[in-house]
């Protein structure tokens, strides 16, 4: 049964949705005065791989740039999939984008990376990153810290892990080994951790992971739970629930955060319950929101935009 009309039920309307389509895994870049917005390829054929859009202002009108990869990749010329981009990071006069696929020679998904030096449109690396079985290497996220670059990933009940990547960016450091971040536990919303995605508050020097789970398709089984460390690489700390599903929006999650001019913003996918299902299906339409973030008393809350 979904929630009330309570406190959790009011929290959710503090999203405000920023279009209607299907946009799945929304990442959101702020970049020479323009709000960027990255989402997984679109269920309803809009877009055949990661979708790009931008708009000078949150309520503006939000430009549908096409897809962000602009050619295929020499290791995954019959790729289909294209999923959970992470917000592309400027390495020097680059920008690397991660993302989920499923190349020609493997089973399972992938990461790989593509780059640019727009923000926007983005050629694939020459080899992918990393596959493994099912969903297991899905939701990538980049780091930047203390001169070096990292992946995090992680989803199909398994731990969120990371590993150091060599100055490239599409293959891991020499000798490099991968760490464990966070185990999935018996809570209804962590049963399975995915969308992992760090934030540094400076002012108490705190890192909040957002960790969702753990049913994208079940309208009341997906949430955002957040943590908190000192460090990136943990220990973490269970803080709480962020957002979870009530009677306005289903299956609230995948989110990352921006910052424009001092102000941090949650932008997440959900699906409205005034037409939640993509037509002709069960499947539910995820549109990407936005609410205003803020960390009171070392706890994350949203805000109204």
């Amino acid at each position: 049964m979904l929630y009330g009309k309570n406190r959790k039920e009011r929290e959710m309307e503090r999203l405000t949705k920023l279009f209607s389509s299907d946009f799945p895994d929304p990442s959101a870049l702020y970049h020479d005065g323009y709000m960027y917005l990255f989402g997984s390829r679109a269920w309803n054929g809009e877009g055949k791989n990661i979708q790009v859009r931008r708009a000078t202002s949150w309520t503006g009108t939000w430009e549908n740039l096409g897809c962000a990869i602009t050619e295929k990749a020499s290791w995954g010329k019959d790729s289909t999939e294209f999923w959970c981009p992470d917000v592309p990071r400027k390495v020097g006069a680059t920008f690397r984008l991660y993302y989920a696929t499923n190349p020609d020679s493997v089973k399972g998904m992938a990461i790989a990376m593509a780059q640019s030096s727009l923000p926007y449109k983005f050629v694939p690396a020459p080899q992918f990153l990393m596959s493994g079985d099912g969903y297991s290497v899905v939701d990538p996220f980049a780091l930047h810290y203390k001169g070096e670059e990292w992946l995090f990933w992680g989803s199909h009940h398994e731990p969120i892990r990371c590993r150091k990547l060599d100055p490239c960016g599409y293959k891991f450091a020499k000798h490099s080994k991968e760490r464990i971040i966070l185990h999935p536990s018996r809570r209804k919303h962590e049963r399975l951790l995915e969308g992992f995605f760090l934030f540094y508050q400076q002012s108490n020097k705190t890192w909040y992971a957002f960790v969702s789970g753990s049913d994208t398709w079940d309208k009341e089984s997906y949430a955002v739970t957040t943590f908190k460390s000192s460090s990136p690489f943990g220990p973490f700390s269970r803080v709480g629930l962020l957002i979870q599903p009530s009677e306005t929006w289903y299956a609230p999650g995948q989110n990352s955060v921006v910052t424009v001019d001092g102000t941090h913003y949650f932008v997440c996918h959900a699906a409205h319950a005034d037409n939640p299902y993509l037509e002709g299906t069960k499947r539910l339409k995820r549109v990407p929101c936005v609410a205003k973030l803020r960390i009171e008393h070392d706890v994350p809350v949203l805000l109204p935009l």
